[in-house]
């Protein structure tokens, strides 16, 4: 396995508290990848994840979703302040889903670029399919409603979010005062 960069201190802890505040990008995404295999391999049992992000990659995000599922622990993801577009992915792998009261979903059809228009539809069919099947698979979207929402820009606020249970509670995020928090940000998100 690849070695994390020094400012990532993964020191055994049966809790594991990651904020991931980042585009979903190649670097950003592999090394949340690497950190959260690396936190369970030094024992941590439980992950909490905090995300804020933009989106970027849908399928750098069926990765990171992917990774989460695999852990084989329990996991509770916090929505901070907005988790829009392909970050809804990693999002929903949660166990246990908050989100900050001013917290903002955005799900919008799938944007492809640098595609021939026959591979941008063959693509954006097959996530729209994933999006759909992961909205399905962990909240109480239906089929229809859940293409309604993808055929349109559709910002949901964290009430609306927990109406369809993408979001089990709505509240302030709040972890230990001493918790040892494993920060993957970008200054400018």
């Amino acid at each position: 396995m690849t070695a994390l960069p020094d400012y990532v201190r993964l020191e055994q802890q049966p809790i594991a508290y990651v904020r991931f505040m980042d585009e979903i990008r190649p670097q950003p995404a592999m090394r949340f990848i690497r950190t959260v295999e690396e936190l369970v391999q030094n024992g941590a049992k439980e992950l909490h994840l905090a995300i804020k992000s933009p989106g970027g990659s849908h399928f750098l995000s069926m990765a990171m979703y992917q990774a989460l599922r695999k852990l084989g622990i329990p996991i509770t993801t916090y929505a901070r302040n907005f988790v829009e577009s392909a970050a809804l992915i990693p999002f929903l792998a949660g166990d246990h889903r908050f989100a900050e009261p001013d917290s903002k979903f955005l799900i919008h059809p799938p944007t492809i670029s640098h595609a021939s228009e026959e591979q941008i539809c063959l693509i954006s069919e097959g996530c729209e399919r994933d999006v759909v099947e992961k909205l399905l698979a962990h909240t109480s979207i239906t089929r229809d409603k859940a293409l309604e929402l993808l055929s349109q820009q559709s910002f949901l606020s964290a009430d609306q979010a927990k109406e369809f249970n993408i979001v089990h509670e709505v509240a302030p995020i709040v972890w230990p005062h001493d918790a040892n928090v494993v920060n993957l940000f970008q200054e400018a998100v």
